[in-house]
């Protein structure tokens, strides 16, 4: 089997500058060059930085306890919350519903990780691409982004 090389928004760096849930798309990776189940490469995942969402807010953001987290604030995804992160203005921060924020990263994996939400964002990356049958309504940028995967898979 071929080593699939990542480009752009899939780039493996270690050290991304935004990350975002990275071990979804290493999830879609392994299933499409090696059968390897979602649920299998994300629940055998034990490196935190893989699941973590870095996003920049503009004037700063809040956790569900009022607690400000700064304007650069990282999150995984936790069965424990069910809240939103907040701006300044009060507003929601995107995508950020059941955030569990992490701003230092801990010596061990957290044990409150929401690994189907991560295997259900694998299913959503393979049904954008038209895995599942026709491609959902996504932005242009997205499925370029994405091809690029499959284009370096082949």
């Amino acid at each position: 089997m071929p080593e699939v090389k990542l480009k752009g928004y899939f780039a493996k760096s270690g050290l991304q500058k935004n990350p975002t849930n990275e071990i979804c798309v290493e999830a879609v990776v392994a299933f499409l060059t090696k059968g390897i189940p979602l649920d299998k490469t994300v629940r055998e995942c034990q490196d935190i930085r893989r699941f973590v969402t870095v996003r920049t807010v503009s004037g700063g953001a809040w956790d569900q306890n009022g607690e400000y987290l700064g304007k650069a604030i990282r999150w995984y995804y936790g069965v424990s919350r069910n809240d939103a992160l907040s701006d300044k203005k009060g507003g929601k921060v995107p995508r950020s519903d059941g955030a569990v924020p992490l701003m230092e990263l801990p010596k061990e994996f957290p044990s409150d990780v929401d690994h189907d939400w991560y295997i259900a964002e694998a299913k959503s990356i393979l049904r954008d691409l038209g895995y599942f049958g026709a491609p959902t309504k996504v932005t242009k940028r997205m499925v370029l982004g994405r091809m690029v995967l499959l284009l370096g898979a082949m």
